[in-house]
């Protein structure tokens, strides 16, 4: 809403901020609380933990407030008439009499307790106020509190006040009178340091509002840059969007009407005409009941770059755009008087013969505008204007419609001939540097050059269930090192399936489906932990896209950890074929001698979709090998 300004501290602050607040003010040297006016004219505490003892131990009023005796209260109707003194000192500050200065104010509570109280203010308003105390001032006024803790239950009606306070037991009234010698003694600084407290509690809610009020601004910004780009079948549609966008606008800054005025396309090369007829109107029409209205342009030239300047003048810019003002038959006489009390008239000057006078009325609010509301009305002018003229330049003239037309037309093809331009480019890109091979055979030879690194840890490397021949054409070296990567991984990792055995073999199998073929390597070993599984998996950056041709393909990157297991070879292998990397881990059964580790089958694939891997049938796929 324009103007906005804050009345309540919820009007700044969240429930969570306010509850962070709450804990700062330990500062204090006491525990604090907040205390906001309500639009009834009552007031309520924001104290998310009425319990304050969470906060700051306060026997006392915690036990008198919120004590139980099992399931029952042990002062019924304490709550209740702590919360109505609270709310009988907030009144001091947030109601205050005249000649009050808005310094620290102390107040006895019906209990004998002072509080101390301070407002927060922010741009001259009061939105609440901050509560501390639950001292006493001197250490006579504690022998006074007992007294009050005797007489509990016992006084009249007149005495106990709207609410009644009723102890549970004479036991709980003793424990009360003994909570009074652990009431602490206010210091001399108690309100120095909450008014401080308040102080620096009021600027950041100045900065938190003006933070807030930014926010709402430029989202109301927005919505208008969003103003349907559409091109309206008519000028009566174009006139219905623009109401439509003049009524959210209207709504959104809680002002009683708006008004946008501009020249007609129509009439742009046409020098002699310079009347500023109403395009659009939100709320006017019901508080002028006019609808047809002239204005004649001052002889002031509305230049671009002095329209922020004239408009930050606020009601001088007013008074002489008003002043050009001619009364037509169909005008009201009113519409004077109501344009004249506008509290914002933005005139804009795009270029010259595009001039805008956009009028906004008076906001709900009474606080006053100051100058900084005036920037984001002209903004807001502003962008309105361009967006009508966009628009209605393109109504008005149904040749640049059809020259649109065909420049899309001519789009369309020069899109669809540059998308298949840039297939073929990737095609060629992404099969830089394959050649024909057979699958099996590659696999073998990996095989063979492991059996070294196999054999001295024990372990056999099943290829048995390879195929004969599958002749592929991908990139050979890529896979080549994919295959080696995963066979040392294998290796490393293979352990005994019980205690005393050898190791497992390692088996290496390569599958054809009808979309993909898949290469993996299966070995029995400790199961992964969730932490170790994340560290293998972790996915190499998009920054290394430039190394995934054939040179330089097995490379370590940079800044990767030596000790981890390099399995981003195996990660940039997959996405150079569209396909992707796997490793899987599934439990078998608890070790024999630490049933806290579990065996496991790690099976690690790389799966290729076949449209990329494209397989052949026959041809010198094999020789190449």
């Amino acid at each position: 809403m324009w103007p906005f300004r804050p009345d309540r501290l919820t009007d700044v602050f969240s429930e969570e901020e306010i509850r962070a607040l709450l804990l700062l003010g330990e500062e204090v040297g006491s525990a604090v609380t907040f205390v906001e006016a309500l639009p009834d004219g009552g007031f309520r505490s924001l104290d998310p933990h009425p319990r304050r003892d969470e906060r700051r131990p306060d026997p006392f009023c915690s036990f008198f407030r919120h004590g139980l005796v099992g399931a029952e209260p042990a002062f019924a109707g304490a709550d209740a008439a702590c919360a109505e003194c609270e709310q009988s000192l907030a009144r001091l500050l947030l109601r205050p009499p005249d000649g009050y200065r808005g310094d620290p104010s102390w107040r006895r509570c019906h209990m004998g307790l002072v509080d101390f109280q301070s407002p927060v203010e922010v741009g001259g308003r009061v939105i609440g106020s901050v509560i501390a105390g639950r001292v006493v001032r001197e250490d006579a006024a504690r022998e006074r509190i007992r007294k009050i803790v005797a007489r509990i239950g016992a006084q009249t009606r007149a005495e106990q006040g709207d609410v009644a306070i009723r102890p549970a037991s004479e036991k709980v009234r003793r424990r009360l009178s003994q909570e009074i010698a652990d009431v602490p003694e206010a210091t001399d600084d108690l309100p120095r340091r909450l008014a401080d407290f308040a102080r620096r509690l009021g600027d950041l809610a100045a900065r938190q509002f003006r933070v807030k009020q930014l926010v709402v601004e430029e989202d109301l910004l927005a919505v208008v840059e969003r103003w349907p780009r559409e091109v309206p079948p008519s000028t009566g549609d174009l006139r219905r969007q623009m109401a439509a966008t003049l009524d959210l606008i209207r709504g959104r800054l809680g002002i009683d009407y708006l008004a946008f005025m501009a020249r007609r396309p129509g009439g742009l090369d046409d020098e002699s005409d310079v009347r500023l007829p109403l395009i659009a109107e939100s709320g006017l029409a019901q508080a002028v009941g006019a609808r047809k209205i002239g204005l004649i342009r001052d002889r002031i030239r509305f230049e671009p770059d002095g329209a922020m300047e004239m408009a930050s003048r606020g009601r001088d810019t007013v008074i002489a755009v008003i002043g050009a003002l001619v009364e037509e038959v169909q005008t009201s006489n009113g519409l004077k008087d109501t344009l004249a009390g506008a509290a914002f008239c933005a005139p804009i000057e795009l270029r010259p013969g595009r001039e805008v006078a956009v009028f906004f009325g008076r906001p709900g609010s009474t606080v006053p505008p100051v100058e900084e509301d005036h920037v984001l009305l002209v903004r807001l002018a502003a962008s309105l204007a361009r967006r009508y003229y966009a628009l209605a330049l393109e109504v008005d003239r149904g040749r640049i419609a059809d020259r649109a037309r065909k420049r899309d037309e001519q789009a369309d093809k020069l899109r669809g001939t540059l998308q298949e331009i840039k297939a073929a480019e990737r095609e060629a890109r992404e099969t830089k540097g394959f050649t024909d091979f057979d699958a099996p055979k590659l696999v073998r030879s990996r095989v063979e050059q492991a059996a070294e690194a196999a054999s001295a840890r024990g372990v056999e490397i099943d290829s048995r269930s390879l195929p004969d021949r599958l002749p592929v054409r991908a990139h050979r070296a890529m896979i080549g090192e994919a295959l080696d990567l995963l066979l040392r991984f294998g290796i490393e990792r293979s352990l005994p399936t019980r205690q005393g055995g050898s190791p497992s073999p390692v088996r290496v199998f390569l599958k054809k489906g009808t979309k993909t073929v898949t290469f993996g390597v299966e070995a029995i070993g400790e199961l992964l932990s969730s932490d170790e599984r994340r560290r293998l998996l972790r996915r190499p950056a998009r920054a290394r896209r430039g190394r995934q041709d054939g040179d330089g393909a097995g490379e370590r990157p940079r800044g990767s950890d030596p000790d981890a297991p390099d399995l981003d070879l195996a990660f940039r292998v997959a996405r150079r074929h569209r396909g992707r990397f796997r490793l899987e881990s599934e439990r078998l059964h608890r070790f024999d001698d630490d049933p806290k580790r579990w065996v496991a089958r790690l099976e690690l694939t790389l799966e290729l979709p076949a449209t990329v891997v494209r397989m052949k049938e026959g041809g010198k796929a094999g020789r190449q090998a």
